[in-house]
């Protein structure tokens, strides 16, 4: 059904490629093998949460399952692929940023990620098969990275793939084009396995002066192409990306990402969300396109290289996306609304691609 014709009146089923989800502090305790807890109770103790968005009264929404699918939903938004945003136990940051684990603490940060990964499958499972959880996996233990594949392909209700880490430079984890990591890029071939890159992670340590967040977020576009770029110059994807499994590399753009696949898929940014506009910001972006390229970049892409079953995800949004008609109505800058900070609507945004 992924040709069906489209009418004036038919509804896109829109997925999100780009939607960020982990438990609140405390829940991930009861994820955590038993040896852990007491170090668990010291380190969440001591713990004093950075984030505004975690602390800010909408926090809820990375992990309250109903109300997220109730908000969702009332965007248009059928299903999710999910990113990490909240912090897992043991980190000293966000799992995006945060620094690879060191040899004395990664035996502790690796219990930390199994939990969120045993998290996500319970959270993906409250939506059958409308949310794609991605599992995480640390470079410095290739047989553990390994276990942890195998682990989410039996138990993600539909998976998203890994989330490969970039590797920052000069540390003691091998660069991606090492040949000791072919193990996994065999068994991610086997699999079909999603590989995903996201900004942040591969960063140096830019230290703690108040120059330090500045030249982080500067360089933080240039860091996050890296691990393709590796994969390119280390042969990884001419031996294997012929196969089943794409790669997707999130780069930011303008008020979308453009997300690197077999071929392209737009969502809206989470920092710059748009909600409760999305049908505004997506008529932002889509208003000029032909249909059949609008449903290409929200839902038939998406469908295909995160394994969706869209026949049955049609059946939601037919009921609640966005109708082909009212995507090709351009939205007037005068109308914008003053109250979002989506990039969407920045009528004087500079879009720059690196």
């Amino acid at each position: 059904m992924h040709d069906r014709a489209l009418e004036p009146t038919s509804r896109y089923t829109i997925i999100s490629v780009d939607g960020h989800a982990g438990a609140s502090l405390s829940d991930y305790k009861p994820y955590l093998s038993s040896r852990w807890h007491d170090e668990f109770d010291a380190w969440a103790g001591a713990y004093v949460n950075p984030f505004a968005d975690l602390l800010a009264p909408t926090a809820y929404r990375n992990w309250d399952s109903e109300r997220r699918l109730k908000e969702t939903e009332s965007q248009g938004v059928v299903a999710e692929v999910l990113f990490p945003n909240t912090v897992p136990p043991f980190f000293a940051q966000g799992n995006l940023t945060a620094l690879e684990p060191t040899v004395a603490d990664y035996e502790r940060r690796w219990a930390g990620v199994q939990a969120h990964n045993r998290w996500l499958a319970d959270f993906c499972s409250a939506a059958p098969g409308r949310r794609a959880g991605l599992a995480q996996i640390f470079l410095n233990d290739v047989d553990d990275a390994l276990a942890e594949v195998r682990w989410a392909n039996d138990n993600l209700d539909v998976f998203g793939g890994i989330l490969l880490p970039n590797v920052a430079p000069n540390t003691a984890v091998p660069p991606l084009w090492d040949p000791g990591y072919e193990p996994l890029w065999d068994l991610c071939e086997e699999l079909g396995v999603v590989l995903n890159v996201h900004s942040g992670s591969g960063l140096p340590d830019f230290g703690e002066h108040e120059a330090a967040r500045a030249i982080m977020l500067i360089e933080l576009a240039w860091f996050s192409h890296r691990a393709v770029w590796h994969l390119i110059f280390g042969g990884v994807l001419e031996r294997h990306i012929a196969t089943s499994q794409p790669i997707v590399c999130r780069r930011l753009i303008s008020s979308f990402d453009i997300v690197e696949a077999p071929t392209k898929m737009l969502v809206p940014k989470y920092s710059e969300g748009s909600y409760p506009y999305t049908t505004e910001a997506i008529r932002c972006a889509f208003a000029p396109c032909p249909p059949e390229e609008t449903r290409m970049m929200l839902e038939t892409t998406a469908a295909d290289v995160y394994g969706f079953d869209l026949d049955m995800l049609r059946a939601i949004g037919d009921r609640i996306g966005p109708s082909v008609a009212e995507v090709l109505v351009p939205l007037d800058p005068a109308d914008y609304p003053a109250d979002s900070t989506c990039n969407a609507f920045d009528a004087e945004q500079i879009v720059k691609a690196w």
